[in-house]
């Protein structure tokens, strides 16, 4: 999945705790796309695991997608 940057803007959120994602997984591939080129920006919920990352990113990830339908620009943070 991190060979190719995909060209719009993207939102990486990770918890580092995930027991169904490897935390250095998420970080590998923010930084191939980020080498690559990609607009990320990147969240890492530090005392979260699987089910309590996605809950504390709802709503950066829905702010994140309404900023893109209405336009705004987004700054990475590679």
């Amino acid at each position: 999945i991190g060979s190719i940057a995909p060209a719009a803007p993207v939102i990486l959120q990770h918890a580092r705790f995930d027991q169904m994602v490897a935390y250095p997984q998420a970080k590998t591939l923010r930084r191939e796309w980020c080498d690559a080129g990609a607009n990320v920006t990147w969240r890492r919920h530090i005392l979260a695991e699987h089910v309590l990352g996605m809950l504390f990113s709802i709503n950066e990830n829905l702010d994140f997608l309404a900023d893109r339908f209405a336009g705004r620009p987004v700054q990475d943070n590679c």
